[in-house]
């Protein structure tokens, strides 16, 4: 049938153009889905859940390789950080669906802000944030400390307080510190969709950038002096430690400090010593009594610890010796 001798006439280019305009014009395109912030109970009962599988990871760890992490004392703590964030980095990205067991179980995901789950590199950066202040919490070396250990204790402290200011305060999107760096969000598993985010009050980043200053000025010069004063303590009573280390078996001196009481009104100062055991086969009680008697040789007044157990940061166990020979 020709079309043009029926009277109508060809639509043509332009008559397309203003059809589909048409149709724009009264055709609203459905709204992505969103997804809900994860609720403030939700998140921390998921964090419980994880923490103690870790510390159940922790310990198992620990009692595999016990001599080891006996003989290395509070340096354990890496190994436990290392753990921590092989165990978020994994579970919270894509290669698990953004969820570690604790968010599986109450329903919640880790994600970025267009609802996908965070690829490895990001989620392995969020969970080396999260881990930090609390595998590597206050980290113990051996006297002397090296200058830098008490303002790395000091930054791992602050980016602490950043986590739970954040997650406390920033309440339209829980936003905490190890998000921000990553871009991530927690929220419900379900429904799946974009985040409706708002960004973060600008008055928090200046609260938490006052505390820090103030504690940086405070934390970083008291740390300083107190490690400087350990180191001194330990050059000082050297001789004692090293007798002590070199008489006892399984075990070494790995803190000394200076203490005062009163005895009948008189003043009196004495040295207690922290010995750690680093040998599984050891004596605790051979270790304490010939540590307590290098130490009367030097100061009758002597108070000896001895410690046995091994500290990861995500899992700690230490059993305390303490006082006179034949006494715990």
């Amino acid at each position: 049938m020709d079309i043009s001798s029926s009277g109508n006439k060809p639509i043509g280019n332009q008559g397309v153009e203003k059809m589909f305009d048409d149709v724009r014009d009264y055709y609203t395109p459905p709204e992505k889905s969103k997804r809900n912030i994860a609720g403030f109970w939700k998140r921390i009962g998921a964090w419980i859940i994880d923490s103690i599988i870790l510390g159940f990871i922790g310990g198992i760890i620990g009692v595999m390789f016990w001599g080891w992490f006996l003989s290395v004392g509070g340096m354990g703590r890496i190994v436990g950080f290392v753990i921590a964030v092989l165990y978020w980095g994994i579970f919270n990205s894509s290669l698990r669906k953004g969820q570690t067991f604790g968010k599986e179980l109450l329903k919640i995901q880790v994600v970025d802000e267009n609802g996908e789950c965070l690829s490895p590199a990001l989620s392995f950066l969020r969970a080396a944030v999260l881990a930090l202040p609390i595998a590597l919490r206050q980290l113990e070396v051996p006297a002397p400390v090296p200058f830098f250990v008490p303002i790395l204790n000091a930054v791992i402290i602050l980016i602490g307080i950043g986590i739970f200011y954040f997650y406390i305060f920033n309440k339209p999107n829980r936003q905490s510190l190890h998000d921000m760096v990553s871009g991530s969000y927690v929220t419900d598993k379900e429904p799946e969709g974009v985040i409706d985010s708002q960004p973060i009050d600008r008055k928090h980043f200046l609260v938490y950038g006052g505390i820090s200053l103030i504690l940086l000025l405070i934390l970083v010069p008291l740390m300083l002096i107190s490690s400087q004063r350990v180191s001194e303590r330990f050059t000082q009573d050297r001789a004692l430690c090293d007798e002590i280390n070199n008489q006892i078996k399984g075990g070494v001196v790995r803190e000394i400090n200076h203490r005062h009481r009163k005895d009948f009104g008189i003043d009196i100062e004495y040295p207690e010593i922290t010995v750690l055991v680093n040998n599984p086969g050891a004596s605790v009680e051979d270790i304490r009594k010939e540590a307590m008697r290098v130490g009367r040789s030097y100061d009758e007044n002597v108070v000896i610890h001895v410690k046995k157990g091994i500290d990861l940061g995500i899992f700690t166990f230490y059993l305390d010796y303490s006082g006179t020979p034949g006494k715990k």
